[in-house]
């Protein structure tokens, strides 16, 4: 179950990691008429802070680096994608081994050290299609088509512009916070379906942005659960590598 737990949190960082520009496109919906303006000039300064439109449009493959600490232990992990949304995710436990997991644009698929590989079908391959874009910019409108202006909040001292997120309206909404001072995304609060537990309060902590190619990414991502803390540490991220499909595939 520890196992497992790490890695849900490990997947769960690696997604905000990419998703720290997916805010700067898009228009916003169920919004008032006040509200509208606020969130748009939101998303504009946060596109800018991120290096803009052309600066991520340059990018067609990354592979990134680091290790993830739990209970003070750390294991590396590489992550490498491919435009638009080819993906493998290797964490190197270890024991047993390495896991992996990968999409080659149409396969979800996850290799468990010890055991046979197999398909990912229903809410597992969603999981994993939703995390391979290399640009999910490029489809905020269908991953979050309810989007709300909620203004500025004050956390530990420290002031954000919140905006609130749902894949659908009867969703349970995921809260956004940019930095009032730089426009970038700082800290995200959801709820995340523990199964038999119930929803389970998430909160990841996004820090030490760094410019790489032009663009800004997070060097230290925190993933709080009520019991455990998870800290991606990335040591090194590549752009525009060349990687042949066979990288993605599922290798059983």
């Amino acid at each position: 179950m520890k196992s497992f737990q790490f890695t849900h949190q490990f997947r769960a960082a690696l997604s905000l990691v990419f998703l720290t520009s997916a805010l700067a496109f898009g228009t916003e919906t169920n919004l008032t008429s006040s509200a509208a303006p606020r969130a748009e000039a939101l998303l504009t300064r946060h596109l800018q802070a991120v290096g803009g439109e052309a600066a991520l449009q340059k990018i067609t493959s990354r592979r990134m680096a680091g290790t993830l600490e739990r209970y003070g232990k750390r294991v590396p992990f590489i992550r490498t994608q491919s435009a638009p949304n080819q993906m493998l995710m290797e964490t190197k436990f270890p024991q047993p081994g390495t896991l992996k997991q990968g999409f080659d644009g149409n396969v979800a698929w996850i290799q468990v050290p010890g055991q046979p590989g197999r398909r990912l079908e229903g809410k597992e391959r969603a999981a994993i299609t939703d995390e391979a874009w290399l640009h999910p910019v490029l489809r905020l409108r269908e991953q979050y088509p309810v989007r709300q202006f909620l203004g500025p909040r004050t956390v530990e001292g420290r002031t954000f512009t919140v905006l609130s997120l749902a894949k659908k309206k009867t969703a349970k909404p995921e809260l956004w916070f940019f930095d009032e001072a730089t426009a970038l995304l700082a800290r995200v609060e959801q709820q995340v379906d523990g199964g038999p537990q119930g929803d389970i309060p998430v909160v990841t902590l996004l820090e030490d942005y760094r410019k790489v190619d032009g663009v800004m990414m997070p060097f230290t991502v925190r993933t709080k659960l009520p019991t455990s803390e998870t800290v991606l540490h990335v040591d090194a991220i590549e752009h525009n590598l060349s990687f042949a499909d066979s990288v993605f595939q599922a290798p059983f």
